[in-house]
C-alpha cells in the first residue's frame, strides 16, 4: 500500500502499474462501497496488452484504504483530491476511468487535471440518476445496501455471520460476498472499513448530480467515453444521444460491452480490454 497526503492527516492509498513517471498514467477509480482492489485484475489485463501503458488504481476518500471520516462527502471533492494526487506525485495523468460513482468523479476530476485526454465512465450516466437500479440483477440498489448495513449491529462475529445476514435481507448472494472485501478485523470481531453514513452521503450526492454541463465543457478538449453495460440498465440510447449533441463527433465515444452487468470490468473484462485497448 501506498499512501499520498492530500490535507492535513488526510491521505489516499494507491497502486501504481508500470513506471508512471516514464509514461503518463491513467487513473482507475472504482464505485460506492468498492476500494482499488476491485480493479486489479482488470488494469493488469490492460496492462499486458498495452504493457506500454501506466496506471494508478486510487482508493477514493472514506474507502478501502484512503482515510475515513472525511468531509465534504461529494463527487466533487473526491475530484479535487485527484488533482492534488497528481501534485504531489508529480505526474500527468493522460486519462481518467471511472466506474459508477467513480464516473463522475472521473469526470469532475479532468476539469482540475489540464493533461488528461479521455475520461471513461464505466456504466455512469452523467446526468442525475432517476432510477433505483439493482447493483446486479437479483440484487437491490445501492443505497438500499447502505441502508441495510446502516442497520447492522456491528461488528459481526465473522465473514460468514455478515453474509447470512445480508442474504436473509434480501441481497444476493455475489454482492453479500463482496461486502466482506470491506471488512477488517477488531478485538471484538468484523467492522466495515467504512462509515456506511458517511458512504451513503456520497452516494446521494451522486445521484442528484448532472454532469451534463461538464461534457459540454471539456468535450472541446478531451475524449469522452461512455460505456453502456448490456445488462446494467443504466446509460441508456438518449444518454448516448445526449452525449454526440454535446460534444465534437470525433470526441465522443460511446461502447456497449456485450454480456456484462452493471460491473462491467468484472462480468466481461475480456469485452471491456478489447474495447479500451486501441486507445491505449
Amino acid at each position: 500500500m501506498s499512501l499520498v497526503p492530500i490535507e492535513q492527516d488526510f491521505s489516499l492509498s494507491y497502486v501504481a502499474i508500470g513506471d508512471i513517471h516514464a509514461c503518463p498514467p491513467t487513473f482507475f477509480l472504482h464505485g460506492i462501497m468498492g476500494n482499488k482492489k476491485n480493479l486489479l485484475s482488470f488494469v493488469q489485463r490492460l496492462h499486458d496488452v498495452c504493457p506500454q501503458s501506466s496506471s494508478v488504481i486510487i482508493d477514493l476518500r472514506n474507502h478501502g484504504e484512503s482515510s475515513k471520516h472525511w468531509s465534504p462527502y461529494t463527487v466533487l471533492s473526491c475530484a479535487k483530491d485527484l488533482s492534488i494526487l497528481a501534485t504531489n506525485l508529480n505526474i500527468s495523468p493522460r486519462a481518467v476511468v471511472g466506474h459508477s460513482f467513480g464516473g463522475k468523479v472521473a469526470l469532475c476530476a479532468a476539469g482540475f487535471l489540464p493533461s488528461v485526454e479521455q475520461v471513461w465512465m464505466l456504466d455512469c450516466p452523467p446526468g442525475r440518476v432517476m432510477t433505483k437500479n439493482p447493483l446486479e440483477a437479483t440484487s437491490k440498489s445501492a443505497l438500499e445496501i447502505i441502508d441495510i448495513l446502516c442497520g447492522i449491529s456491528w461488528p459481526v462475529p465473522s465473514r460468514r455471520a455478515l453474509v447470512d445476514s445480508l442474504l436473509s435481507l434480501g441481497v444476493s448472494n455475489a454482492i453479500a460476498l463482496w461486502m466482506t472485501t470491506n471488512l477488517q478485523i477488531e478485538a471484538q470481531g468484523y467492522s466495515l472499513v467504512f462509515n456506511p453514513l458517511e458512504i451513503r452521503a456520497m452516494l446521494l450526492d451522486f445521484i442528484a448530480l448532472d454532469c451534463w454541463s461538464d461534457v459540454a465543457c471539456l468535450g472541446s478538449r478531451l475524449d469522452i467515453h461512455l460505456v453502456a453495460a448490456e445488462f446494467g440498465n443504466r446509460v441508456t440510447k438518449l444518454d448516448k444521444e445526449q452525449l454526440y449533441s454535446l460534444m465534437p463527433k470525433d470526441h465522443a465515444f460511446y461502447h456497449r460491452v456485450p454480456n456484462a452487468g452493471h460491473f462491467v470490468h468484472a462480468d466481461n473484462p475480456e469485452g471491456l480490454v478489447e474495447i479500451m485497448r486501441p486507445f491505449f
